[in-house]
C-alpha cells in the first residue's frame, strides 16, 4: 500500500509542479514547452474567526512543472500543512505532510488567441487523515480551462469536478467554477484578480465557499519570478482572509 506514495515522493524529488497563475486558484492553458521545467515554492496562510473560535492554517507547497510536449505539462507537488485552533481558550495544533498532488495539463485547442485545455489530477494520501492533514484516500479531479488573450489583458475560466474520496465523511462530489483576469502593466509585471465558487466539503452546510483574490506577479531577475496575493472570503464558508506568497524558478 505504501509503494505508490514512495514512488510519488521519488518523482517529486526529480521533477515537481505548480499552479500557472499563482497566487490565484484559477489556472490558464499555458504550458512550459517540451524539455522546459520550473520549480515553484508557494505558501498560503489563512485566518478565520467565528463564534469565539479562531483558526489559523498555513500550507507550503514545493512543486515542479515539466514540459513533456509543447502542449502537455506534468506536475507533482508536495504540500506541508500547519493548523492552529483556539476554541474559546482551548488551543490545539497539528502539522505535517499533506497529500501528494499530481496533475497533467493538455492544451488541445489553440486558435486566434483562444485556447482550451484539460487538467486531470490525482492526490495520494501521504498526509495523516486522523489529524486532518489528508483525505485518507486517493482523490481525482478533472478541470476544463479556457484562456482568451487580448494583450495587455488575458481572461481565464475554469470549470471542474473533484471526486473527494475521504475518511472524514465529507462531501465527495465537489464542483468548482472560477474566472480570472490579468493585466500586463509593464514588461515582467502583471496584476491579477479572480473570483470563484465551489461546493462546500461539509455535508451539513448549504453555504457555498465564495472568494475573490487580487495579486501581482513580477520578475526580480531573468527566470526568477515572485508573486503575492490576498484572498478575501465573500461567504461564511470561506476563511476571512488568506495571504498567498510564492516564488518561481524557470529552467
Amino acid at each position: 500500500m505504501k509503494k505508490p506514495y514512495l514512488l510519488a515522493i521519488i518523482i517529486l524529488m526529480i521533477t515537481q509542479a505548480a499552479y500557472a497563475l499563482h497566487p490565484l486558484n484559477t489556472d490558464d492553458t499555458g504550458t512550459e514547452g517540451k524539455g522546459r521545467w520550473k520549480l515553484q515554492v508557494h505558501g498560503k496562510w489563512e485566518h478565520n474567526e467565528a463564534d469565539g473560535v479562531v483558526e489559523d492554517a498555513s500550507k507550503t507547497k514545493a512543486s515542479v512543472t515539466v514540459g513533456v510536449a509543447e502542449n502537455i505539462d506534468i506536475e507533482v507537488g508536495q504540500p506541508y500543512k500547519f493548523k492552529r485552533k483556539d476554541d474559546n481558550g482551548a488551543e490545539s495544533k497539528t502539522n505535517g505532510l499533506a497529500d501528494t498532488e499530481i496533475e497533467m495539463k493538455w492544451r488541445f485547442y489553440e486558435r486566434n488567441r483562444l485556447s482550451f485545455a484539460l487538467l486531470p489530477s490525482l492526490t495520494f494520501p501521504a498526509g495523516n487523515d486522523e489529524k486532518g492533514l489528508g483525505a485518507g484516500k486517493v482523490t481525482s479531479g478533472l478541470f476544463l480551462l479556457a484562456t482568451r488573450e487580448l494583450n495587455p489583458w488575458a481572461f481565464h475560466v475554469n470549470v471542474g469536478y473533484v471526486r473527494n474520496a475521504n475518511t472524514a465523511d465529507d462531501r465527495t462530489d465537489i464542483w468548482h467554477l472560477s474566472a480570472a483576469t490579468e493585466y500586463k502593466v509593464a514588461k515582467g509585471f502583471v496584476i491579477v484578480g479572480e473570483t470563484g465558487i465551489q461546493s462546500n466539503e461539509e455535508k451539513a452546510s448549504g453555504i457555498y465557499p465564495v472568494y475573490a483574490t487580487a495579486g501581482v506577479r513580477f520578475y526580480v531577475v531573468k527566470n526568477i519570478k515572485l508573486d503575492l496575493g490576498l484572498r478575501i472570503g465573500l461567504s461564511k464558508a470561506e476563511p476571512d482572509y488568506t495571504v498567498l506568497p510564492g516564488i518561481i524558478f524557470k529552467f
